[in-house]
C-alpha cells in the first residue's frame, strides 16, 4: 500500500491520489460511516461480498466496484484468496468526473478491457512506490479512472450506439422524435428514458449538438457560405433559432466564432 503526501498544494489538483495498493488476502472491511475518499476497487483472484443500503452483491474475479466517499458499506471474502487492487482519490474535479459518468453512491460493473486496466493500475502503483510527483500521479490516476469508468456503461451505451451513428449520418434531414424512435424500434418515451439514462441528454439535444458541431466545421472551412446557408445545411430551417442555440452553447454568435477561427 502507498499513501502519497497530500498537502494543501496537492488538493488544488483536479484529481489527487490519496492511496493505492494491492491486497493479497483482503481483510473484512466495515465502514458504517463511509470512507473519506472515493474508492475504485477490483478483484483479481477469489471472490467477495459487498453490502450497502441493505443490498448484497457478489464480487467475482474481474469485478470492479466504485464507492463514493462517506457512503456506508462493508465487504469481505467469500472465496480465498480474495485479492483486490484499489485506488482512493478526491480533488476539485472529482465530483464533475463522477457526474459525467452518472455514478450512484455504489456501482458494480465488469469492464471488458481488464488486462489494460490491470496494467494501468500497476503503473500507477509503481509510480506511487517511487514517490512520483503529485501531478504525474494525478495524470496516471485520471487515465485509469477514465478508462475504467468508461467501461461501466459500455453495454448500455452499445445498445444505443447504432442509433447515435444513424443520427450523425442523417442530422441534416428534417428529423422528428417519431423518426428517431422508429429507427430505434422504441417508443418515444422509452427512447427518451434510455438517452437520459446513458447520456444525460434527450435525443433532440444530442441531434442539436451534432448539428452545431457540423456548423462549426462549416463556419471555418466554407467561408463562401453565409450563416443562413450553413444553418440550413446542418438541418436548422430557422436561422434565428440556430443563432440562439449556437450562442447558448458556444457563448458567441456564429459570425464571431468564424472570426475567431478564421
Amino acid at each position: 500500500m502507498y499513501f502519497p503526501m497530500v498537502g494543501e498544494q496537492e488538493k488544488i489538483l483536479p484529481l489527487y491520489l490519496a492511496g493505492t495498493g494491492r491486497q493479497e488476502n483482503q481483510e473484512s472491511i466495515i465502514r458504517q460511516e463511509g470512507f473519506p475518499y472515493h474508492q475504485l476497487i477490483f478483484v483479481t483472484h477469489g471472490a467477495g461480498v459487498l453490502e450497502y443500503e441493505e443490498k448484497t452483491v457478489t464480487l467475482s474475479k474481474g469485478c470492479f466496484w466504485f464507492i463514493r466517499k462517506d457512503t456506508p458499506h462493508s465487504y469481505h471474502a467469500a472465496a480465498e484468496p480474495f485479492t483486490t487492487r484499489w485506488v482512493c482519490f478526491d480533488g476539485n474535479g472529482a465530483e464533475g468526473l463522477l457526474q459525467y459518468f452518472a455514478l450512484p453512491p455504489v456501482s458494480v460493473f465488469f469492464p471488458r478491457r481488464l488486462s489494460l486496466l490491470h496494467q494501468q493500475h500497476q503503473s500507477l502503483l509503481e509510480a506511487a512506490a517511487q514517490n512520483a510527483p503529485a501531478p504525474f500521479l494525478s495524470a496516471r490516476l485520471y487515465s485509469f479512472l477514465m478508462d475504467a469508468l468508461s467501461e461501466k456503461n459500455a453495454a448500455a451505451i452499445n445498445d444505443l450506439e447504432p442509433l447515435r451513428t444513424w443520427i450523425c449520418e442523417h442530422y441534416a434531414e428534417d428529423l422528428t422524435l417519431d423518426d428517431i424512435a422508429a429507427q430505434a424500434d422504441m417508443s418515444k418515451y422509452a427512447l427518451c428514458r434510455a438517452f437520459r439514462r446513458d447520456y444525460a441528454a434527450t435525443p433532440f439535444s444530442f441531434l442539436h449538438s451534432v448539428r452545431l458541431q457540423k456548423a462549426k466545421e462549416l463556419l471555418v472551412i466554407r467561408k463562401d457560405l453565409t450563416v443562413r446557408e450553413i444553418s440550413a445545411l446542418v438541418g436548422f430551417h430557422d436561422p434565428v433559432y440556430f443563432g440562439r442555440l449556437f450562442r447558448r452553447q458556444e457563448g458567441v454568435t456564429p459570425n464571431t466564432f468564424r472570426h475567431h477561427f478564421g
